[in-house]
């Protein structure tokens, strides 16, 4: 039950990955989700939370370097830290009337590296090629840091018999594993994205015909009205001929009507010019015929 006592130590931030992925994956299948969607989505606050958990560390005066007098030399009391901490390379450095040790901030190191990852991921992920390649760049660029940090160190966990440390070894696996599965994922997008391709050429090759065999129907469909309608006009002609022609023998008809009209008046204005001399004719001759009697 050793195992439940968290306030014993032990803990390791891979249990905490593993975990997630863990209750991430039954999660997305309990709730029908894309899990690398999902993934990539959680683990973005995760490496925030790495960045700002490692300030632990430093209040926990734990997880330091060897000896180093840097720019960012951590300077801590040595009875705040764990005797078996204090490797050989930094007693060295202890001199008579020293309290203090001074390290590698690893830790200020590893939150550092997790604050640019996080930056990166943010730059990159408008242009990500599939889902789950968000996490991909999570675990490949966390293992990166995490496998020279973690030569630093003077807490090393080393694997039994030999000199390599098991978190080391963990960061690399996560970084060729990431770099693995991308690679791979990529090469399986190519083929689907060349059929896509040629799919949407030949697609827009059959609307290119489509559209001509269209245009081709519109203009015999326009030939045909032009001809049906130049028919209509050939057969209105003689109408419009014959209906001037009636038109020019009703004015010739008003024309002679007119003109008998005028004759008449004509003759009749003689006819009353003729009677107007009579009658002086006759009353000169009344006036003379009176005259010769007086």
């Amino acid at each position: 039950l050793e195992i439940f006592n968290l306030r014993g130590g032990g803990l390791a931030i891979y249990g905490t990955v593993i975990v997630a992925f863990i209750v991430a994956l039954v999660y997305t299948r309990k709730k029908k989700m894309s899990l690398p969607l999902f993934l990539d989505t959680g683990l973005q606050g995760l490496i925030i939370g790495q960045f700002i958990g490692r300030w632990g560390n430093f209040t926990n005066r734990e997880a330091f370097g060897q000896y180093t007098d840097n720019l960012l030399a951590m300077r801590l009391p040595i009875d705040a830290v764990r005797p078996n901490e204090i490797t050989e390379s930094i007693s060295a450095h202890i001199t008579e009337g020293i309290n203090y040790i001074q390290v590698h901030p690893t830790f200020l190191y590893e939150s550092l590296w997790n604050l640019g990852v996080f930056l990166l991921i943010q730059l990159y992920k408008p242009h990500k090629k599939f889902d789950g390649e968000i996490a991909l760049c999570y675990l490949g660029g966390y293992g990166l840091g995490r496998v020279w940090i973690e030569g630093l160190r003077t807490d090393q966990l080393l694997i039994p018999g030999t000199a390599l440390p098991v978190s080391q070894l963990l960061a690399g696996a996560l970084v060729v594993l990431a770099a693995g599965l991308d690679i791979f994922l990529r090469s399986r997008r190519r083929p689907a994205a060349a059929s896509d391709t040629a799919g949407g050429s030949a697609q827009a090759e059959q609307v290119r015909v489509d559209d001509a065999e269209a245009e081709k129907i519109r203009t015999e469909q326009l030939s045909a009205e032009g001809g049906e309608g130049k028919t209509a006009a050939d057969n209105s002609e003689p109408e419009a001929a014959a209906a001037a022609d009636s038109q020019e023998a009703g004015e010739k008809a008003d024309n002679r009507e007119t003109g008998e009209k005028a004759d008449n008046r004509e003759t009749e204005a003689a006819a009353d010019n003729r009677e107007a001399a009579k009658k002086a004719d006759n009353q000169e001759t009344g006036e003379k015929a009176d005259n010769r009697e007086a």
